[in-house]
């Protein structure tokens, strides 16, 4: 599920960036730019998922790295769920299996340990692995082998995979013959590598491929937008805090929880806008008051200042912008002390918000 999806790292040689880390390469290397400990890198699941192991490929075989993973659904707030600080295995793959929902995951490269203090890396070895990969549940789109949903199958996570990166996840060259594909979620093929020759796209389960049986040499998976009638959390992409409804009618920015008061109900509306409704009992929907004031709003009814246009971005899966329908009342933004505001018609990075579907 990590496979080409976006990294970070606290430290990286120019020549083998955090992106070499889950690029589906055996031959490429994230590699931190000096021998010390302590180094990470994350990666972006782009959404919740359900976690059932990691895999990493170290740089060097017969070397035991100490390593520390830890999941996140913020990436900020971080949960450890595996700890080896004497680790004694010297294999050059090494797989741990855990439980974890979470979006981003984390793996932390430590020194050594003797007598409750830590020293430096192994000798002539630096923070550095050739992949790293995440395993678990996915939900989207599954490719076959065969017709009718036989042979090899393979669901990939929403991406976009060039042959290189259909390899590595268990799809051969030209070797899908059809495709199952979820309701929220459509698939581009390619009949040549890196998104070019001939492009099919498929919105619904495909048993046959007829006439492109066996051609795709690359693929692109996309959402298709905002599910009506889905719970959302919704993040503001600058500041990573999410919608929070208070107790007290308002909406503000907080990090992230499992708690009610952070999912949304976003259903399509009659009038072709969206209305977002807070889970929790009594607490209706997103409302926009005079004065640039964001509420929820009580009482169950849907006026104006409670519908929403949802703006995709381009090149950007899940992120949207909210569009009030009253005239001046413009784009849903955060503020740098954590309010909910409408503001008059600015697009700027505040007013980009990542629907993250539960």
């Amino acid at each position: 599920m990590a496979l080409g999806k976006t990294v970070s790292s606290d430290s990286a040689l120019p020549s083998n960036p955090a992106s070499y880390g889950n690029d589906g390469l055996t031959t490429t290397r994230w590699d931190a730019a000096d021998g010390e400990p302590g180094h990470w890198w994350v990666v972006d699941l782009g959404r919740v998922m359900n976690i059932t192991d990691t895999q990493v490929m170290w740089e060097k075989s017969g070397t035991a790295y100490n390593y520390r993973i830890e999941t996140s659904q913020d990436n900020t707030n971080w949960s450890q769920k595996i700890s080896k600080h004497n680790n004694s295995n010297t294999s050059q793959v090494q797989a741990d299996y855990f439980k974890s929902t979470a979006r981003y995951v984390k793996i932390t490269v430590l020194g050594t340990y003797s007598a409750g203090s830590e020293f430096g890396l192994p000798s002539d070895a630096t923070a550095s692995f050739y992949e790293f990969k995440v395993f678990g549940t996915a939900d989207g789109p599954t490719f076959h082998s065969d017709a009718n949903y036989g042979g090899n199958a393979v669901t990939l996570d929403v991406g976009n995979y060039t042959l290189s990166q259909m390899q590595a996840a268990g799809i051969a060259d030209n070797s899908i013959s059809s495709i199952h594909v979820p309701a929220d979620y459509k698939v581009v093929a390619y009949s040549d590598d890196g998104f070019s020759g001939t492009s099919w796209t498929y919105t619904s389960d495909t048993p046959s491929m007829s006439g492109n049986d066996n051609t795709i040499s690359s693929i692109q998976v996309m959402p298709v937008g905002i599910v009506s009638g889905a719970t959302y959390k919704i993040k503001n992409k600058d500041s990573g805090k999410y919608l929070d409804s208070d107790a007290n009618g308002g909406v503000i920015l907080a990090a992230g929880t499992n708690y009610d008061d952070q999912k949304w109900i976003v259903t399509k509306h009659s009038s072709g806008y969206w209305t977002i409704k807070n889970v929790v009992t009594g607490r209706d929907y997103l409302n926009t008051e005079p004065d640039n004031i964001v509420i929820w709003s009580t009482g169950g009814g849907i006026y104006d200042d409670a519908l929403w246009s949802i703006e995709p971005i381009s090149g950007e899966f899940y992120s949207f912008r909210v569009n009030n329908k009253v005239t001046d009342r413009e784009y849903l933004y955060a503020t740098t002390v954590n309010e909910a505001k409408w503001n008059t018609g600015s697009t700027d990075s505040s007013t980009v918000w990542v629907f993250e579907k539960q």
